[in-house]
């Protein structure tokens, strides 16, 4: 599998212009964890001036106290992954990720959710990924320092 950090130095290979720059907000999020699998998943929705996309981030090889204090582990909090540290599987509805990243992810486990049906190529446009490298658009990065910021992940 994938780290968050690998996922994000070969974004910038693929896309190193492009940059997000408009208001984002999440909403819908929803949090899963499974002591059986040691898997923790985060759903959310991301709103821009563009659209509304779905957002999944899953970290595997989490333990039930994963990045908890004593009094956390106490009060039954769920466990909090590392960026740095925790394999990472993601996925989101919007194009970018679609037609950059879905298929690269998916050769190299680190895609997840619902695919997406078989594109026919319409052009002869170059490839958007022409090494099939796995990486995340920027809702992804969005959604990631969101849950960041709230203290949901370390």
């Amino acid at each position: 599998m994938t780290t968050w950090n690998e996922l994000l130095k070969n974004t910038e290979r693929v896309t190193p212009n492009y940059r997000l720059t408009q208001a984002i907000k999440v909403s819908d999020l929803d949090i899963d964890y499974s002591i059986n699998t040691k898997v923790i998943s985060f759903h959310g929705m991301i709103h821009t001036m563009h659209g509304h996309y779905g957002v999944i981030a899953e970290f595997h090889g989490i333990d039930a106290t994963e990045g908890l204090t004593e009094d956390e582990i106490l009060n039954g909090f769920l466990p909090k992954p590392s960026l740095a540290d925790h394999d990472i599987k993601v996925y989101c509805n919007c194009p970018n990720y679609r037609f950059r990243f879905d298929i690269p992810n998916r050769k190299h486990n680190a895609g997840t959710g619902q695919p997406f049906g078989t594109y026919h190529k319409k052009t002869d446009r170059k490839p958007n990924n022409p090494q099939d490298l796995p990486g995340v658009c920027y809702h992804l990065i969005e959604f990631l320092d969101y849950l960041h910021s709230q203290g949901f992940i370390h």
